[in-house]
């Protein structure tokens, strides 16, 4: 996956509205770019620090029978609904 913006408008080029091939941002038609945040040093570090953060705080409420996962992976409507149906609407 490479995460691209756009060098005018600096909007997100979202996967599923931009086919790989696709060079020019929708909205301002300004040029993508790849992300100057997505280098394998820079991501790393922002795993690191994922692990030092956020890791603990997942394993406190695992343990306090709090987590719900939801797989992200789904449909977005499927998702969505997970979602609604935990936190009861």
């Amino acid at each position: 996956m490479t995460r691209r913006i756009c060098s005018s408008c600096r909007t997100p080029a979202i996967e599923v509205a931009y086919k790989d091939t696709e060079t020019r941002c929708h909205i301002c038609r300004g040029k993508l770019i790849r992300r100057t945040d997505d280098k394998p040093k820079v991501i790393k570090k922002r795993l690191k620090i994922f692990d030092k953060d956020v890791t603990p705080i997942v394993k406190h409420y695992r343990l306090k029978g709090h987590l719900k996962i939801v797989n992200g992976k789904q449909d977005p409507d499927k998702v969505t609904k997970d979602i609604l149906k935990i936190i009861n609407l």
